[in-house]
């Protein structure tokens, strides 16, 4: 039972950790979605939003999004 409870307790720290995480990171943290609209930016990154002129929903460069794409077989 012990051991179970502490998997629990890390993976709940784990869970914390990703929560935190694009908001503390010190470097430019952009998402966007699969059509290429912006959906977050963390404080680091607001320099590159305000570069480019955009707000959250709106359309990121068609270059960076074809260049953001995994490519798949």
């Amino acid at each position: 039972m012990n051991k179970q409870n502490d998997s629990v307790n890390e993976l709940n720290k784990q869970l914390n950790a990703l929560r935190k995480f694009p908001d503390q990171n010190p470097n430019p943290v952009l998402r966007m979605s699969m059509d290429g609209k912006l959906q977050y930016t963390n404080d680091a990154g607001q320099y590159i939003r305000n570069e480019w002129k955009i707000g959250l929903g709106d359309g990121v460069l068609p270059e960076l999004v074809e260049h953001s794409k995994l490519d798949t077989p």
